[in-house]
């Protein structure tokens, strides 16, 4: 259990200090002016800091507050820029950005937005360059566990990582890997790939090396196979399936000479996912009630 205790530790500092480096990143930039106005078919305004093309024919209209809506082209009837020019046939046709005056007087010219290098939440190349993987799950092994000691199905996942967008559609990288359930200890690393399907909703495709592990009824012989599906409804909960390659060794004569048996296990677990924020929330308080039940004694 010990073992198990140090593996959501680690997870949670790693978490910890993924989260401090977009907030870091988001706090040096320079708070926005509202320059530029859009001026919809139903008669209201909004006044923005940008208005900028987004995925799927989408516009993006950044309000002050930091907040950004999308609009489909058909709700926008004018876009104004900081000088009250009309810019609507260069955002609407041309796909153009219309800065703020901040990005004029910063670059001496206009042109398009810097996107961000590294965001908190997952989206697509419109808007990030690159994004983070934090996420907590819980699975249910769908198989039975083929060797004793196996009485729950229920496993705890953690994956920790980062991605990069590389197209409109895709994005790639990687993330650390952990599984917790009561007969069973994973860690490892895994590649991802992703495709967006929207703004907010994508598939990911990770496959992944396991390390190391545990198994309470059976030695278990690193390296395993893990491959996992998930669809991300969202950046904050998702759906998922993962087959995991485990080979073990079986000890069949204990008496020396000693003689081992190996033997292989594929096992298949269903579950949710908690991402972004919620993902780190939940290894915080799982780590939380580890901590609190090892302080009480509860693991002697």
């Amino acid at each position: 259990m010990f073992d198990r205790v140090q593996i959501v530790m680690t997870l949670v500092t790693g978490g910890v200090v993924l989260l401090v480096l977009p907030l870091s990143a988001r706090a040096s930039e320079p708070p926005p002016t509202a320059v530029v106005r859009v001026v919809l078919t139903d008669g209201d305004t909004l006044q923005a800091s940008r208005v900028r093309p987004a995925s799927f024919d989408m516009i993006a209209v950044e309000i002050p507050d930091s907040k950004i809506r999308y609009l489909s082209p058909n709700r926008i009837r004018a876009v104004l820029d900081s000088r009250g020019v009309d810019r609507t046939a260069a955002v609407l046709k041309h796909r153009q950005t219309v800065p703020s005056r901040d990005d004029l007087e910063a670059n001496g010219r206009e042109g398009p937005r810097r996107l961000p290098a590294l965001t908190w939440r997952g989206r697509p190349l419109a808007e990030t360059r690159s994004f983070m993987i934090t996420e907590f799950g819980v699975l249910e092994r769908i198989d039975d566990y083929p060797y004793l000691g196996g009485d729950s199905r229920i496993a705890i996942s953690f994956d920790l990582g980062w991605m990069k967008n590389i197209s409109e559609r895709g994005a790639v990288g990687f993330s650390g890997y952990a599984l917790v359930s009561d007969p069973t200890t994973r860690m490892g690393i895994r590649g991802r790939y992703r495709r967006w399907l929207s703004r907010k909703t994508s598939i990911d495709i990770s496959p992944g090396v396991l390390l190391s592990g545990e198994d309470s009824g059976i030695e278990y012989d690193p390296p395993g196979f893990v491959l996992g599906a998930t669809l991300n409804a969202g950046d904050l909960v998702a759906l998922t399936v993962d087959a995991e390659y485990a080979r073990n060794l079986d000890l069949v004569h204990d008496t020396p000479p000693l003689q081992w048996e190996k033997r292989t296990d594929v096992a298949w677990r269903a579950g949710a996912k908690l991402g972004s924020g919620l993902g780190l929330l939940g290894t915080a308080g799982l780590f939380g009630l580890v901590l609190a039940i090892g302080l009480s004694g509860g693991f002697e």
